[in-house]
């Protein structure tokens, strides 16, 4: 008997990450038959898929409410929330994430974070004593402006006029007031869960790497970087904290940086904030071999996100890993160190449209190679 754990993240605009695994066991079943025991979890690393992988905790009630979305448009977003242990876990990709725009719609100058505030407000107002926020797969570049303007804070401009910063405003901001927050967050504890270690600003900051994916051509990248340099310089006057380079500060276009400046949040790597919170270390402990992966695995992956981190885990207990992805978009020596064998969905089917429409079946033949692949490794 073989006992496999399928550990993967969601793969972005296609699949969550339970149909990815369903769909990868069928697959490596073909191969094994009932001489495989496979385990499943979802995994996630605070950014999509947040929720679905820590759904499973005892106590958790979900709990759904109109907010704003990138755009300003009102939808329904949900959460959890533990009410014996005053406690809830935000997702922020579905309230600010970049699924919810189309191509056309992606615009780092304009989209914001205010209904992520939104869903903090509603939980502290509930009686939350602890907020988890899982911080990834945004569609801003706001410094998590946005979402601290929810929470009460105000926002002036030179002349004045109480406004709700953008990526594209953030310079604008002249003065800062913070006396409708505190009352809120007094007493209350945020912790971030951040599936990145990018700081704000820099060659590796939030707009220089990650601004180009939410729609921002290269010229609207320095512009973003600038804003938020600006922005900084007001923050950390205001606050008189330096949070611009600590490590994941760029998370969510900057929302951990907001976040850390005006709520005393802290910062924490997603991925093992989450398998604390779930059954995943024992799962791997227990196995024989590993499969995990995403839908576009690229040189971010290493900077902390799922996959990464379950193969780092896997290694630890001396376990073979496969990757699975849609795509893989990466040569790094890295790669071909930390996981025994790479698999692609772009291999048989190229087309992403058509990938997409037949990504079941797609992940269900590259469960039958992953199964190939385990024979030689484990032999």
């Amino acid at each position: 008997m073989i006992r496999i754990a399928i550990a993967v993240a969601p793969y972005k605009d296609c699949l969550g990450s339970l149909q990815v695994a369903r769909s990868l066991g069928r697959g490596i079943e073909r191969v094994f038959g009932n001489r495989a025991e496979i385990s499943t979890l979802p995994v996630a690393d605070g950014g999509d898929g947040t929720i679905d992988a820590l759904r499973q905790i005892e106590g958790s009630v979900t709990i759904t409410l109109p907010a704003t979305d990138p755009l300003g448009r009102v939808i329904t977003a949900p959460y959890l929330w533990f009410p014996d242990k005053k406690r809830a876990i935000i997702e922020m990709a579905l309230i600010s994430g970049l699924a919810l725009l189309g191509e056309g719609e992606r615009d780092p100058l304009i989209t914001s974070t205010f209904g992520t505030g939104e869903l903090i407000r509603d939980a502290l107002e509930r009686g939350a004593e602890r907020v988890l926020l899982g911080a990834g797969g945004s569609a801003t570049n706001d410094a998590g402006a946005g979402a601290v303007a929810a929470l009460g804070l105000i926002f002036r401009d030179r002349e004045g006029n109480e406004f709700v910063p953008v990526g594209g405003t953030l310079s604008q901001v002249a003065e800062i007031c913070d006396m409708r927050l505190k009352s809120l967050i007094a007493g209350r504890d945020i912790s971030i869960m951040a599936d990145v270690t990018n700081p704000l600003l820099g060659p590796n900051g939030c707009a220089a790497i990650y601004a180009p994916q939410k729609g921002a051509a290269s010229e609207t990248v320095l512009r973003l970087e600038r804003e938020m340099e600006l922005f900084a310089r007001t923050a950390t006057r205001f606050t008189g904290r330096e949070v611009a380079h600590i490590p994941g500060s760029g998370a969510a276009g900057g929302l951990a940086a907001g976040l850390v400046w005006f709520c005393n949040a802290s910062v924490t790597e997603g991925f093992r904030a989450i398998a604390r919170e779930t059954s995943l270390d024992r799962m791997v402990s227990d196995c024989d071999i590993v499969v995990t992966g995403e839908g576009s695995m690229d040189s971010s992956t290493f900077h902390g996100k799922a996959p990464y981190n379950v193969a780092l885990l896997a290694k630890e207990y001396g376990k073979k890993v496969i990757a699975v992805n849609g795509v893989t978009s990466i040569s790094s020596p890295l790669a071909a160190d930390i996981f025994d064998g790479i698999i692609s969905l772009g291999d048989e089917e190229p087309d992403r449209a058509i990938a997409i429409e037949r990504a079941e079946e797609l992940l269900e033949n590259a469960g039958v190679r992953a199964a190939k692949m385990m024979m030689h490794l484990l032999s």
